[in-house]
């Protein structure tokens, strides 16, 4: 018997959108409503491959520590969602989209093969920036290999 590709136990999607920084960041116009757009379509209940559950953390919502308490979970093979924790499983699939600024240090550019680059959350202080200490960037900013390596724990394949 051959499974769908719509064969799964969950659909999760965790979607970030961040137009409003702080700390002298500039704006963005469309992250947020680009974030909605995408809910709003994955919540869908007419979809083929089935509704999901969404996580949107949009503005305040997505500071460093929630990012950071969202990676620690991923490495706990859990998701939680507003209503609380939910295991992640080998059946399950889960969609990861971040809408807003990023940043690749300078000295992140030497060595493509090892490309440092990070996502600033909603509170992620302007002047890091100009920051070429990577041990203090990694304290304000979301290091993509430490978002990598979360979603590598997570059981499911997709």
């Amino acid at each position: 018997m051959s499974t769908s590709l719509y064969d799964f136990h969950h659909n999760f999607a965790v979607i970030i959108g961040i137009n409003d920084y702080v700390n002298g960041i500039p704006r963005l116009r469309t992250a947020v409503p680009d974030a909605e757009r995408l809910a709003k379509i994955l919540q869908d209940n007419t979809r083929k491959d089935g509704k999901y559950n969404v996580l949107k953390l949009l503005d305040a919502s997505a500071t460093f520590d929630k990012l950071s308490d969202l990676l620690e979970a991923f490495k706990q093979k859990t998701i939680r969602l507003l209503d609380g924790s939910i295991p992640v499983g080998k059946d399950d699939r889960l969609l990861f989209y971040f809408a807003g600024h990023g940043i690749i240090p300078k000295d992140g550019l030497e060595d493509t093969k090892d490309l440092v680059a990070y996502l600033a959350p909603q509170d992620a202080n302007g002047g890091i920036f100009l920051e070429t200490d990577f041990e203090k960037i990694s304290k304000v900013l979301l290091p993509m290999k430490k978002l990598r390596d979360a979603l590598a724990e997570l059981p499911c394949p997709r």
